[in-house]
């Protein structure tokens, strides 16, 4: 069991440095260097959405071993759109908080959105959630190997776990880092702070629009 864990564990690593990197990154980096403006906080921001993620991705492998691959493929599939339907609204939803967050006046409609996608741990956990409960194809593959792999359900989640750490130690670790440390760098500078605000929220807006467009696409074949 150590040599599976070891393996999965540098696999890990490598998605952490391609795939995760290429989806995580521009989802998790605008938030940061929006909210952030201390190294530290930004890394402890970046641990929130990992860990949020890597618990998905222990609940799919263990789906997976618990179901069969087949199966949970047959129910994954007809679910898909509707994750990405309410992954594409929550990530909009945090984007549109965080380029309206000095705007909202107090209502029982603003105390909801600020209760829910105010600061910046909640938009993060909730990001974290949403992208591990849509994994790409490649990711797909490593849960259906672990589920295949396992002997017993602790097994499945023991595997998945040293899987996502992998993960979690890539360049966008440092990445977040920076994005503090660019925030901290410019805090004084309002100007500055106003249009970074500004862009990281359009970006997360865009790339939760994307995700809708998913979803509408796949509820549209279903029709």
């Amino acid at each position: 069991m150590i040599s599976a864990v070891l393996m999965f564990f540098l696999l890990g690593l490598s998605f952490g440095s391609g795939p995760c990197l290429l989806s995580c990154g521009p989802i998790i980096l605008p938030l940061i260097a929006a909210t952030q403006k201390s190294i530290p906080k930004s890394i402890l921001l970046y641990l929130f959405f990992s860990v949020a993620r890597v618990a998905v991705y222990m609940v799919l492998s263990f789906l997976i071993f618990k179901l069969g691959k087949d199966l949970f493929e047959a129910h994954f599939s007809g679910m898909v759109k509707y994750f990405y339907l309410t992954g594409g609204i929550l990530i909009v939803s945090s984007g549109a908080a965080l380029l309206f967050k000095n705007n909202l006046q107090e209502s029982l409609c603003s105390r909801f959105v600020k209760s829910c996608f105010g600061g910046s741990a909640r938009p993060a956990v909730i990001m974290g959630v949403v992208l591990g409960a849509l994994p790409c194809l490649p990711l797909v593959t490593v849960f259906s190997y672990i589920g295949f792999a396992s002997k017993s359900p602790l097994a499945s989640i023991l595997y998945s776990l040293s899987f996502g750490i992998g993960t979690v130690l890539s360049p966008l670790l440092i990445m977040s880092a920076g994005a503090g440390f660019i925030g901290k760098i410019f805090q004084d500078n309002i100007k500055f702070v106003r249009v970074l605000n500004y862009c990281s929220a359009i970006i997360i807006i865009v790339l939760g629009l994307q995700i809708l467009l998913n979803a509408f696409i796949g509820l549209w074949k279903g029709l």
